[in-house]
């Protein structure tokens, strides 16, 4: 597809409105509609007749998964959203009084809450240093000794769309033996991803955002290094080995799969599905050459009008998220809506760009901002 073809995937919403809102909630193409109803055509015409064929199918969904991220399906487990990934993880590590994580409390709470729940099992709860809204790999390490048994971050920061050093990061918790666990929600879609390159031995992502899908249905990555580490008292018959057997023993997958009791959401499945044939079709790298190139129109426009860009413009600290403060940031959000142009308001103004948008619609929001300036 080029990108006018893509773009009409998008319609009606990208008629709509001048969506800049990604890292709120992404657009959803036609096709992954399309791809949903044709489950739902199966279980309206046969019920349950196709169920293995479900199952077989959301094996090859996983695969594709695992082609956004360097992985394995037998890595990969379905999950409803990233705060229950994160927790199925977190809760599944077998933590000692006295051991410690390091955290940052800036991140989405759901990528720090779980950990400090953890305090009730005497862990300690280190919080790594925020500098000018970045995060240094120094600043990390800085925090971690003989005692660290997980390292939690974003890999990218929700509100400024800082793009941390995933590479450095992991390499200094592979050699402190600790866990690498990442929130992957804010840049899965826009950015590359490989888990073995960055040493990433848990990564949670649910897929309404830069992933362009449905809500309701996410991603679990465990590192088969450490499969039998992490443990799980989320247990059902699709956690077993043979469920269709109706076990009464336990016995649990040696997979990623252990994390899945039940019966999973197979429309939303069907609809990831054509997703990831998109992604893996015209590759991220892709989308991002795009979305940086929208970004480097806004950020020369911002610059001309001497507004406050807090995102950091280091290229390799550079994310699908932009945010710029105008002090009276609420107001501006107000007037952009009116206007149709969706944005969020995150400590500033923050700006998501996707796939689906062009530099029109920059050029929508850049006159709203010089309106607003100029009033």
């Amino acid at each position: 597809m080029n990108k006018e073809e893509i773009r009409n995937q998008f319609e009606p919403a990208v008629s709509n409105w001048t969506y800049l809102n990604a890292a709120a909630c992404g657009l959803s193409p036609q096709f992954s509609r399309e791809a949903m109803e044709t489950w739902w055509e199966d279980k309206m015409c046969n019920g349950s007749v196709n169920y293995h064929c479900w199952e077989e199918d959301a094996l090859k969904t996983k695969a594709k998964f695992g082609t956004l991220i360097n992985a394995k399906k037998e890595e990969i487990a379905y999950v409803m959203n990233t705060s229950e990934g994160l927790n199925l993880a977190i809760n599944g590590m077998n933590f000692r009084k006295g051991d410690n994580v390091v955290v940052n409390k800036f991140d989405f709470p759901s990528n720090f809450l779980p950990w400090l729940a953890l305090k009730k099992k005497g862990v300690d709860v280190r919080v790594m240093e925020v500098v000018d809204n970045r995060i240094p790999a120094e600043t990390i390490e800085r925090l971690i000794d003989e005692n660290t048994r997980a390292v939690s971050i974003s890999s990218v920061q929700f509100k400024s769309g800082f793009r941390c050093d995933l590479k450095s990061i992991g390499k200094i918790c592979k050699e402190n033996g600790a866990y690498l666990v990442v929130d992957a929600i804010q840049s899965l879609g826009a950015l590359e991803m490989d888990v073995k390159k960055y040493s990433i031995d848990i990564l949670c992502a649910g897929s309404y955002k830069w992933l362009l899908g449905p809500d309701g249905v996410g991603f679990l990555y465990c590192n088969e290094g450490i499969t039998d580490e992490i443990t799980t008292t989320n247990i059902g018959w699709m956690s077993t080995p043979d469920p269709w057997s109706f076990p009464t023993e336990l016995d649990v997958m040696r997979t990623a799969q252990k994390f899945e009791s039940g019966t999973l959401p197979w429309s939303l499945i069907y609809s990831m599905d054509s997703i990831f044939d998109f992604f893996n079709g015209i590759k991220v790298s892709t989308v991002q050459t795009h979305v940086f190139k929208l970004l480097d129109y806004l950020i020369e426009e911002l610059e001309r009008l001497n507004i406050h860009i807090v995102s950091s413009l280091e290229r390799n600290e550079r994310s699908g998220i932009l945010l710029f403060d105008v002090k009276e940031n609420e107001n501006l959000a107000e007037m952009c809506q009116k206007k149709k142009v969706r944005i969020s308001v995150r400590d500033g103004i923050r700006v998501s760009p996707h796939i689906y948008n062009n530099e029109e619609d920059i050029q929508a929001l850049i006159g709203i901002i010089r309106e607003f300036a100029g009033g």
